[in-house]
Protein backbone atom coordinates (compact mmCIF):
# COMPACT_ATOMS: atom_id res chain seq x y z
CA UNK A 1 0.00 0.00 0.00
CA UNK A 2 1.31 3.70 -0.58
CA UNK A 3 1.40 6.22 1.54
CA UNK A 4 -1.05 8.59 0.14
CA UNK A 5 -3.40 5.33 0.37
CA UNK A 6 -2.26 4.74 3.88
CA UNK A 7 -3.11 8.48 4.74
CA UNK A 8 -6.21 8.43 3.03
CA UNK A 9 -7.05 5.17 5.28
CA UNK A 10 -6.07 7.20 8.57
CA UNK A 11 -8.45 9.94 7.81
CA UNK A 12 -11.19 7.85 7.00
CA UNK A 13 -10.20 6.07 10.18
CA UNK A 14 -10.39 9.41 11.99
CA UNK A 15 -13.88 10.24 10.50
CA UNK A 16 -15.72 7.07 11.14
CA UNK A 17 -14.23 7.39 15.36
CA UNK A 18 -15.11 11.07 15.62
CA UNK A 19 -18.54 10.46 14.08
CA UNK A 20 -19.11 7.52 16.72
CA UNK A 21 -17.79 9.55 19.57
CA UNK A 22 -20.26 12.15 18.55
CA UNK A 23 -23.03 9.95 18.48
CA UNK A 24 -22.47 8.14 21.65
CA UNK A 25 -22.79 11.55 23.34
CA UNK A 26 -25.19 12.89 21.80
CA UNK A 27 -27.41 9.84 22.67
CA UNK A 28 -25.95 9.74 26.23
CA UNK A 29 -27.42 13.55 26.83
CA UNK A 30 -30.66 13.30 25.02
CA UNK A 31 -31.46 10.20 27.39
CA UNK A 32 -30.59 12.51 30.31
CA UNK A 33 -32.45 15.27 29.30
CA UNK A 34 -30.12 17.56 28.19
CA UNK A 35 -30.68 20.02 25.47
CA UNK A 36 -28.52 19.34 21.94
CA UNK A 37 -28.44 22.88 21.47
CA UNK A 38 -26.93 23.78 25.09
CA UNK A 39 -24.83 20.25 24.66
CA UNK A 40 -23.38 21.67 21.69
CA UNK A 41 -22.62 25.39 22.71
CA UNK A 42 -20.44 24.00 25.24
CA UNK A 43 -19.05 21.36 23.01
CA UNK A 44 -18.35 24.43 20.19
CA UNK A 45 -16.34 26.39 22.76
CA UNK A 46 -14.18 23.34 23.43
CA UNK A 47 -10.85 21.64 21.86
CA UNK A 48 -13.03 18.82 21.55
CA UNK A 49 -15.46 20.22 18.72
CA UNK A 50 -14.66 19.19 15.25
CA UNK A 51 -16.85 21.06 12.17
CA UNK A 52 -18.13 17.57 11.13
CA UNK A 53 -20.32 17.66 14.44
CA UNK A 54 -22.28 20.56 13.19
CA UNK A 55 -22.39 18.95 9.64
CA UNK A 56 -24.60 15.59 11.04
CA UNK A 57 -26.00 16.97 13.72
CA UNK A 58 -29.46 17.63 12.63
CA UNK A 59 -29.47 14.24 11.05
CA UNK A 60 -28.09 12.73 13.66
CA UNK A 61 -31.32 14.37 15.83
CA UNK A 62 -33.59 13.26 13.36
CA UNK A 63 -32.15 9.96 13.59
CA UNK A 64 -31.92 10.13 9.29
CA UNK A 65 -29.37 7.55 8.51
CA UNK A 66 -30.32 7.23 5.10
CA UNK A 67 -27.91 8.44 2.03
CA UNK A 68 -24.89 8.42 4.32
CA UNK A 69 -21.98 10.96 3.16
CA UNK A 70 -19.58 8.60 4.27
CA UNK A 71 -20.67 4.58 3.82
CA UNK A 72 -18.66 2.72 6.13
CA UNK A 73 -17.21 0.80 3.13
CA UNK A 74 -14.73 3.41 2.92
CA UNK A 75 -12.99 1.90 5.66
CA UNK A 76 -12.30 -1.28 3.83
CA UNK A 77 -10.04 -0.91 1.02
CA UNK A 78 -6.93 -2.72 -0.12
Amino acid sequence: MGQAASLKLAMNQLIASLTAAFALSLGLIQRQGVEVEQFMQVLRHSARCAPTFDKKLSRMVERDFSEPNFPTKHLLKT
